[in-house]
């Protein structure tokens, strides 16, 4: 087997295995009201298992007692687990933490629960017009692997996304056209505010001819996206 092979072999089972953790040691937890939104492993000189958990039906953050508790509730549970033992060859260190602000999303539930909330979608390949289920936006956008956008939904395997003009200032307002007076200069503050404005009214009514569908077992990574209001980022 070539190098190369083995290495694309090794990240599946890592992946694999990162997999069965979240499902399996969110049903340790499930009682406590927490849900494990990824697991991350890391075997090279530091041997680690990452946890990142999230409150399972509630908005309220994950404090540092939180992790504390979370962590007791795992010590048995990842005792028991002889597939740690194979991984590591050795003992390892359990991290536990919040997820953050770009929130790991893996489950359908995930998709349900921040229906209307921006995200950032990965996918492993282009998708075709009949995946996206959107041949006019697939004409425009045929070789897409990146999705930036609201979650509207989850139905038939796939995540319903109405896709989005990217949030950074410059960026936006290029998309939007709105372009400097005269070469080399930079976008003014007021064709920026201008531009953030005009994605804030996207956000309220984007256009059906944005919407996408994305299935999930094309995705390779998906998280919430940190909004950042127009006055956070003009510095007012």
């Amino acid at each position: 087997m070539s190098q190369v092979s083995q290495t694309a072999e090794d990240q599946t089972k890592t992946l694999s295995l990162e997999n069965f953790l979240m499902e399996s040691l969110s049903k340790e937890i499930a009682a406590e009201g927490f849900e494990v939104v990824h697991a991350e492993l890391v075997n090279s000189r530091q041997k680690v298992l990452r946890i990142f958990i999230d409150r399972s039906n509630s908005s309220d953050g994950i404090s540092l007692d939180d992790c504390a508790t979370v962590s007791k509730l795992l010590d048995q549970p990842l005792e028991k687990l002889v597939e740690l033992d194979r991984y590591f060859g050795g003992p390892y260190e359990l991290e536990v933490s919040s997820p953050g602000l770009e929130r790991p999303l893996h489950r359908e539930t995930d998709f349900v629960r921040f229906s209307g909330k921006e995200a950032r979608i990965h996918v492993l390949r282009p998708l075709t017009a009949d995946e996206i289920e959107n041949r006019d936006y697939h004409v425009k956008n045929p070789k897409q692997k990146n999705y930036f956008g609201v979650l509207t939904g989850f139905k038939d395997g796939k995540v319903r996304l109405m896709v989005l003009p990217e949030g950074s200032a410059a960026g936006l307002a290029g998309h939007l056209g709105l372009k400097p007076a005269k070469p080399g200069q930079k976008i003014s503050a007021k064709k920026i505010q201008k531009a953030l404005e005009e994605r804030d009214r996207l956000r309220e009514n984007p256009p059906v001819e944005w919407s996408v569908a994305i299935p999930t077992g094309l995705i390779s990574k998906a998280h919430l996206e940190p909004h950042f209001d127009a006055k956070e980022i003009l510095g007012e």
